[in-house]
């Protein structure tokens, strides 16, 4: 547990590692690293599953495991873990328009932010815990689970549903999921539908970012440009925001305003760099004599 701790701390990652480490400690004792054996991590693994842990959770354990021996100048040959194929189920259009008159204000900004931004839940709640002005330039925030920093651009259409509203969410993570999925739950039952699910909004969204440009998808997903394209050549919202215009939403978020090709033409110019800019004013300045 201790060297997971200081793993870590001393590369700013997320918990991930010291939750495995601790879970692993709690089968076989607070051991080091080098004391880890292929047949010890075989009962662990064995154990989990006789525990009925997923076996998304069991290949992560063993994954952090590895990475920590590793780190500790060892090495660990695992038996890889068969995991299911990933079910999408993406909410359709038809759904969200049904379920939007009857939901609070708060849930139609989480639903609209989690559509667009296809973030997960815990980062969508803390997002509108903290508050979201509509003079903001863009949407910003670190992702609960990767500790990557994220940029949005924000279309016209969303930055109405912006802004402080009230709602119930307290400081308790797991509480306030419960209150986002009973929202959404309530709203469906009312409408006769199966039960929207927070995950579902955000399979729409990202369905919806892939078929306006597909590796442009992989980008919104968090799959597309490695961690050092990111860092070192390119920013995200630099290549997403020239899709955006072409992501296909829901009637309900446009709040029964029909999309402006103004509103579309400024958004791109202003992603434009200056050189560009002045260009496309040149040529504007010329058509419109």
């Amino acid at each position: 547990m201790s060297f997971a701790t200081k793993y870590v701390a001393s590369r700013g990652l997320a918990k991930t590692p010291i939750h495995s480490a601790s879970r692993f400690a709690k089968f076989a004792g607070d051991i080091e690293p080098n004391q880890i054996t292929p047949e010890l991590v075989d009962q662990f693994r064995k154990k989990c599953e006789s525990e009925g842990l997923s076996a998304w959770t069991i290949k992560g354990n063993l994954k952090d495991l590895r990475t920590l021996i590793r780190a500790d100048g060892g090495d660990l040959k695992l038996q890889p873990v068969t995991v299911p194929e990933s079910q999408k189920h993406p909410v359709s259009h038809d759904h969200l328009d049904a379920i939007w008159p009857l939901l609070p204000d708060w849930g139609r900004q989480f639903v609209s932010l989690s559509y667009w931004t296809s973030m997960r839940l815990a980062d969508a709640i803390l997002l509108l815990k903290q508050g979201i002005s509509k003079e903001c330039a863009m949407l910003e925030w670190t992702a609960h689970k990767t500790k990557r920093i994220h940029r949005m651009p924000i279309p016209p259409w969303l930055r109405q549903w912006l802004g402080p509203v009230r709602h119930p969410l307290q400081n308790c993570k797991d509480h306030n999921q419960v209150l986002v999925r009973n929202m959404l739950a309530a709203a469906s039952q009312a409408v006769g539908i199966p039960d929207v699910q927070p995950n579902h909004i955000r399979d729409a969204g990202l369905k919806a970012w892939h078929r306006a440009d597909y590796e442009i998808g992989r980008v919104v997903h968090g799959s597309g440009l490695s961690a050092i394209t990111l860092k070192h050549y390119v920013e995200a919202i630099d290549v997403i925001g020239p899709v955006a215009p072409r992501v296909v939403i829901p009637a309900c978020f446009r709040n029964g305003q029909q999309p402006d090709e103004s509103e579309n033409i400024q958004t791109l110019v202003q992603l434009l760099d200056p050189e560009a800019r002045k260009m496309i004013f040149e040529m504007a300045t010329r058509l419109a004599k």
